[in-house]
């Protein structure tokens, strides 16, 4: 602040830097979580610094990018705009508007273009004259990553639609490959041309210029082993990648060769996922699993714990998919065989959630038929789906001892907590939900009735080690639904920490209790007002997570392991 009075001292800083050099001089260029580009000289003075916008909208989260003259700076926003800057002066040249959030760093194209992805799913490619959009390409998921640029000319990206996406320098699809889980990281193209992405379900994947795969590797087993990170390339030609394990992975190219009998190797050349049937101008609607991961199988199978997220998916006159919007006021539900539930429709992300009141009947095949109108392609549309789900029958193994005996109670670590929609939530802050771990104990069970009351706090790290302290901020009671050690209980909660501060309208936490204790399929459905979050609701808003109403809701999965301290106890007079 002594050297610019704009700067915020709270402020987020992404590490993104760029280096130029003027004169035989260094030069830095930084975006900053504050709205402005700083530009620095190598003895750490700042030159200059340009201001994006109102504030939060023009955060820059991506590494600025400089021409090959070095005289212009461009750079993305999470408003969804494209700036060039003079990198000499630090002057605004011009300022053009794409369509979601830029949350990744641009490329230069062989051919001097611009390309960079948006959270609205397409990939753009832009003239760095005057910031006219020469096309763009539709993916049926978010884009966090960056545009690589192949030798020709043409771009592979990556989306959380699962898929690798190949096009040429015009923007005409070559091949999709689609893994088992959404993408984040950006793509990394070897030598040979050969490129190399992780995925959320921990797998490392090596796919050939033809859209095949070479080789495919699981780094670690799952819950907490997303491959976020993009790939980087060793001097000895083997490649590593980070993951939120914590871990470093680190494999020779020859290693599927010499070692093909490792179960973690896959090495078929065919997908792991498999994108929508749809044709021209058509639709479809899809069960999202409860890592957010669309299932296009006819007749997917859910949990009886589950809540139902489906997913409209659009194409336009040529087939390839369109961002959709759909209206929630037209849209209209039957379920059969019928049960108790509420409704979440996110309408930018066209996505629909069933929340049931109670537990699914197992074994049971269940039938939604939704109709509505959306809007695809610039044009109104209606939509008329049926989707048949199977609920999946009684589960097998043992069931941990639920009993609640003299003054204690059975307890459970919550920890690896991982948000599966909206992903734009997750981007914010991945790091501040994989921090949090809650201690959780059901204090009251009523078998014969089949309810439930659980009681959660949040634990403190004490070198290592998650303890309950008490008085703990974070706490919540919900009561619920108990069931041949499944259940589902609501509540609401106030969430604290990282920065937020978040009065949680209602909750729906659900699983399956199993020996260790532990829990499965865990699952936590919250809903809430951005009003409830000022200092995030016009943030939320720009990047269109809001819903009509103001409304925000998110799905996130657990993993419980047994709690280890002495502190949980039976609540006197319970």
């Amino acid at each position: 602040p002594s050297k610019n009075p704009h700067a915020h001292l709270a402020s987020l800083f992404g590490g993104h830097l760029a280096l130029g050099l003027e004169e035989g001089r260094v030069t830095v260029y930084a975006g900053c979580d504050d709205n402005y580009l700083y530009k620095i000289d190598s003895e750490g003075r700042l030159i200059w610094d340009y201001f994006t916008g109102s504030y939060p909208s023009g955060m820059i989260w991506g590494k600025p990018l400089l021409s090959h003259d070095g005289e212009t700076v461009y750079i993305g926003t999470l408003s969804g705009e494209v700036h060039a800057i003079t990198a000499k002066g630090g002057e605004s040249l011009w300022i053009k508007p794409a369509g979601g959030a830029i949350a990744s760093s641009l490329s230069l194209g062989r051919y001097g273009e611009l390309f960079f992805g948006g959270y609205d799913g397409k990939v753009y490619a832009m003239a760095p004259e005057d910031g006219s959009i020469f096309w763009s390409y539709q993916t049926m998921g978010m884009i966090c990553s960056s545009v690589a640029v192949l030798e020709d000319g043409g771009v592979a990206a990556c989306s959380c639609d699962r898929g690798v996406h190949c096009l040429d320098r015009f923007g005409k699809r070559r091949w999709v490959y689609y893994t088992d889980a959404p993408i984040k990281g950006s793509p990394l193209i070897g030598p040979d041309g050969k490129i190399y992405v992780g995925n959320d379900a921990g797998k490392l994947y090596c796919i050939d210029v033809h859209g095949k795969r070479v080789w495919s590797i699981l780094t670690s087993p799952p819950p907490e082993n997303e491959l976020n990170s993009s790939p980087s390339l060793c001097a000895d030609g083997s490649i590593c990648i980070g993951s939120t394990t914590g871990d470093v992975f680190t494999i020779s190219n020859s290693y599927y060769e010499k070692f093909p009998e490792d179960e973690r190797l896959t090495t078929d050349p065919g997908c792991d996922g498999v994108g929508p049937d749809t044709g021209p101008r058509s639709s479809m609607l899809v069960l999202s699993d409860r890592f957010g991961t669309p299932v296009f199988s006819r007749e997917p199978t859910i949990a009886a714990t589950d809540v139902i997220t489906l997913t409209l998916y659009a194409t336009d006159d040529s087939g390839v998919a369109a961002r959709s919007h759909v209206d929630p006021r037209t849209v209209r539900l039957e379920v059969t065989p019928s049960f108790g539930y509420s409704c979440r429709i996110e309408p930018d992300a066209a996505r629909i959630n069933i929340v049931p009141d109670t537990l699914l009947p197992k074994g049971e095949e269940l039938s939604v038929y939704a109709t509505g109108r959306y809007v695809a392609a610039g044009e109104a549309r209606e939509f008329s789906h049926r989707l048949k789900l199977k609920v999946a029958a009684e589960e097998e193994g043992p069931v941990a001892d639920m009993e609640i005996s003299g003054d204690c109670v059975p307890g459970f670590v919550i920890g690896a907590l991982r948000l599966s929609t909206p992903k734009e939530i997750d981007a914010l802050s991945q790091a501040a939900f994989h921090a949090y771990r809650f201690a959780a104990a059901p204090v009251y069970i009523d078998d014969a009735n089949g309810l439930m009351i659980v009681v959660g706090s949040s634990l403190a790290d004490r070198g290592g080690v998650f303890e309950y302290v008490p008085g703990a901020v974070n706490r919540f009671t919900a009561s619920g639904v108990f069931s041949g050690g499944e259940f589902a209980v609501s509540g609401t909660m106030r969430l604290i920490g990282e920065g937020a501060n978040v009065p949680v309208d209602r909750f729906r936490m659900s699983g399956r209790f199993v020996e260790g204790p532990g829990i499965e399929y865990g699952t936590i459905f919250a809903w809430t007002s951005v009003h409830n979050m000022p200092g995030f609701a016009e943030l939320l808003k720009v990047m269109n997570i809001a819903d009509s109403e103001d409304g925000v809701s998110a799905k996130i999965t657990f993993a419980a392991a047994p709690f280890p301290g002495p502190h949980l106890r039976r609540i006197h007079g319970l």
